[in-house]
């Protein structure tokens, strides 16, 4: 199993698309997405990024591969067996006033 930790930092600015993707050898690309609105932090960003993870509605299906749960601004995100060759990258669009780092555990 493969863990990933995801910290949001900097300051949040409405309008600005956050984007969590992962991929695999495999070919194709997932996405959690969150639009920042105003008055949001880096945990409310964290926070919706793990619940569009764990949406059903998400690309990245719901947690049946992965898991997600967010504590401040921090997201750890599990991988199961089958999907522990993902490989994750964060983007954001817009004035990019926010920052993120992910660690592979």
């Amino acid at each position: 199993m493969k863990t990933v930790m995801v910290t949001f930092s900097g300051t949040a600015t409405e309008g600005d698309l956050v984007a969590l993707t992962y991929t695999t050898p495999r070919g194709g690309a997932s996405n959690a997405r969150y639009v920042v609105r105003g008055g949001d932090t880096p945990d409310k960003i964290a926070s919706e990024i793990a619940m569009d993870i764990m949406s059903g509605k998400g690309e990245y299906g719901g947690g049946a591969a992965f898991g997600a749960v967010a504590k401040g601004p921090v997201v750890m995100v599990t991988c199961s067996d089958t999907v522990s060759d993902a490989s994750f990258y964060a983007t954001v669009s817009g004035a990019g006033t926010e920052e993120i780092q992910i660690d592979t555990f």
